[in-house]
């Protein structure tokens, strides 16, 4: 249920700006509909009430995003996405351009992704997307990796699939959410620094990333600052 609502999501925010997009989603839901209540029968029958107990891999961003919709179904403790409630969003400061909607538009949008370089790794990372992650994290994955230029937020580095990692700035054991302005974009050892306690670790990473500098290093330490751990000293 998560691969479907993390499905349903993009769809949703991919297309939020065609205004005439909910005549497409409103027929697709019939169909998908009559699909899962067949698919669905007997024990796990989807339901319209929500379940007293609603099981772990539950995402509450689900709940926040469609918890409005008459369409909200249950199966077996788990919400569903309403593939038919999409909701239009009117561009601010877009060229029209570029756009998704017309071959001219997304032929601009891929020449500027080809041009920065990073491109085959977004499409690699939506594909990463797990389950275990809640879709809002998945989906401002891509978006702080977009908005950061396929970079290392500290070094600049440009970044491969294998060398991802997205931090959060105030750690989710400390009350951190997945939304966009609590992600950062960094280099997999850049992450390991800024999560480092040993001595030696913290040296080996210093020397890995090159990270001992003073503009990387004070905002390694503003980053562990938020994450309640001591600054590293040279």
């Amino acid at each position: 249920m998560n691969r479907y609502n993390q499905a349903v999501v993009g769809i949703h925010e991919y297309y939020s700006m065609a205004t005439m997009v909910n005549e497409d989603m409103h027929r697709m839901f019939i169909s998908i509909d009559k699909t899962m209540k067949c698919r669905c029968a007997g024990k796990n029958s989807l339901v319209r009430e929500k379940p007293t107990k609603i099981k772990g891999g539950t995402d509450a961003y689900i709940f926040r995003k469609y918890g409005k919709s008459k369409q909200v179904r249950y199966i077996n403790g788990f919400i569903i996405a309403p593939i038919a409630y999409c909701k239009h969003k009117s561009p601010m400061c877009h060229r029209p351009s570029i756009n998704q909607y017309t071959p001219e538009g997304r032929r601009k949008i891929h020449d500027m992704l080809c041009k920065e370089g990073y491109a085959d790794v977004l499409f690699e990372l939506g594909n990463r997307m797990s389950p275990l992650q809640s879709v809002e994290y998945c989906d401002n994955r891509l978006a702080r990796f977009v908005a950061s230029k396929g970079k290392c937020e500290i070094t600049g580095k440009l970044l491969s699939v294998n060398e991802v990692h997205c931090h959060h700035f105030l750690p989710r054991h400390l009350g951190g959410t997945d939304q966009y302005s609590n992600l950062r974009i960094v280099h997999v050892d850049v992450h390991r620094l800024i999560h480092a306690t040993t001595p030696e670790s913290i040296q080996f990473y210093l020397r890995k990333t090159g990270c001992y500098k003073k503009p990387c290093l004070d905002k390694i330490n503003r980053w562990r600052a938020s994450a309640n751990l001591p600054a590293i000293t040279l």
